[in-house]
């Protein structure tokens, strides 16, 4: 009875674990690590080679009045019990130089994030940057994410260029509360343990 009412436990407990983070969808390796300089365009594009198009090239350029556009789709399954998500992305060398010029734009299903986050990061050298974006779980309903990254003029350059090295797509999970019936099913086992314990001690 004691090994039953363990296996019970373990069984309900589990059922009611706190909610964990699951990855949706990922396009793209992570190359490199937040505040690394990947030594150049051709060292981030080399090592990015393998992966889909728009995550193995960089595009634009800081001088000549060239810009960078990027737009791909996070596709995933329904879903179930979320209570918030979010995306996050490594982004190489956008020349945001002052604290209140992001230097991109990004939208989420056609609608502007807050690019606040990327604010204040200068590429001098260039490095590569990873942060974690909020994502409104009302955009995830119909299992599709668009997303849509450019690249701003910024002080002092006549052009603003970028390479995305990942978007990784995640989405916490709340936990799953226990039924009742469980719950009536651990109280019932309790309470025969305890009977017999009290019989055996008689």
């Amino acid at each position: 009875m004691k090994a039953l009412l363990t296996l019970s436990t373990i069984i309900l407990t589990s059922i009611a674990t706190a909610g964990s983070a699951t990855v949706l969808d990922a396009m793209g390796d992570r190359d490199f690590a937040d505040n690394v300089a990947p030594g150049g365009v051709a060292n981030f594009e080399g090592a990015n080679a393998g992966d889909p198009t728009g995550f193995n090239e960089f595009r634009g350029s800081d001088f000549g009045s060239s810009f960078a556009t990027f737009s791909f789709s996070h596709s995933f399954a329904p879903l179930t019990g979320a209570t918030s998500a979010s995306l996050t992305l490594g982004i190489y060398d956008h020349d945001s130089t002052t604290s209140s010029q992001p230097g991109l734009s990004i939208m989420f299903d056609g609608v502007a994030q807050d690019v606040s986050m990327w604010a204040g990061i200068s590429a001098t050298p260039a490095y590569n940057y990873i942060r974690a974006m909020s994502v409104d779980l009302a955009l995830l309903a119909d299992g599709n994410l668009d997303v849509v990254i450019s690249s701003l003029g910024v002080p002092g350059q006549n052009g603003n260029g970028l390479g995305i090295d990942f978007s990784e797509l995640s989405a916490e999970i709340g936990a799953v509360p226990v039924p009742a019936s469980g719950l009536l099913i651990l109280g019932a086992l309790g309470g025969i343990a305890a009977i017999k314990r009290k019989r055996s001690k008689a």
